[in-house]
């Protein structure tokens, strides 16, 4: 049986598996995250291409036309949504991985004090950047992805109309900014969310000069 002197090794060594493996996965969801953007880009990229063969194309009818045109916009339009989805629950995971990070940082800080001055990472397990700045990039791209084909099926839709190329750019801008707009709100709406709960069950939050949500 393991005397009480050898449990701090023990949990030492626990927690140091623990860092490790809460690191390949963060590193993980990165890899996965650029490889669905790399994916949505190809696919946007095939989607203009027959696009451009099909429009350009003498057999087929003005109506045919339409719904191919549609049908591809539809199609990347719903996986841009899905990966926009998939964009900010990685980003609530990360900011999960990270405070998790934190804390075992923690342990080790509390263990040794002297090594406070050498830790480059924050020890403070309160929401971080991921969660409270609606700033990632890949999500950012994804927005402006969707924005764009919601902003070409409008301007498609307002010629056809027989709209003036005045009245189809107002509705060009319009579409353009309504649906970027929506996007940041939803991913706001979550990532808000998805950091007050983190402040909220924080075990070792920052100190009180610096607020509930300081960053590291």
């Amino acid at each position: 049986m393991a005397s009480d002197t050898d449990q701090p090794d023990r949990s030492a060594d626990f927690l140091l598996q623990e860092y490790s493996s809460i690191e390949a996965d963060t590193q993980r969801l990165r890899q996965e995250g650029a490889t669905r953007l790399n994916i949505l880009i190809a696919l946007v990229g095939a989607s203009l291409a027959a696009a451009i063969a099909a429009l350009t194309s003498g057999s087929l009818t003005h109506s045919a036309k339409e719904v191919i045109g549609y049908g591809l916009l539809a199609i990347v339009g719903i996986f841009s949504l899905l990966c926009y989805k998939y964009f900010i629950d990685r980003e609530i995971t990360t900011d999960g991985n990270f405070r998790a990070l934190a804390r075992i940082r923690r342990y080790f800080v509390d263990q040794q004090p002297l090594i406070v001055p050498y830790v480059a990472w924050g020890t403070h397990d309160n929401a971080t950047h991921q969660v409270t700045h609606n700033k990632s990039f890949i999500l950012l791209a994804d927005r402006h992805f969707i924005a764009t084909q919601l902003t070409i099926a409008a301007g498609v839709q307002s010629r056809d109309d027989g709209l003036s190329v005045l009245g189809t750019a107002i509705v060009v801008a319009a579409a353009y900014g309504l649906s970027t707009v929506l996007l940041w709100w939803w991913s706001s709406s979550c990532l808000h969310r998805a950091a007050a709960a983190a402040d909220a069950e924080a075990k070792f939050p920052p100190p009180e000069e610096n607020g509930p949500s300081a960053h590291r």
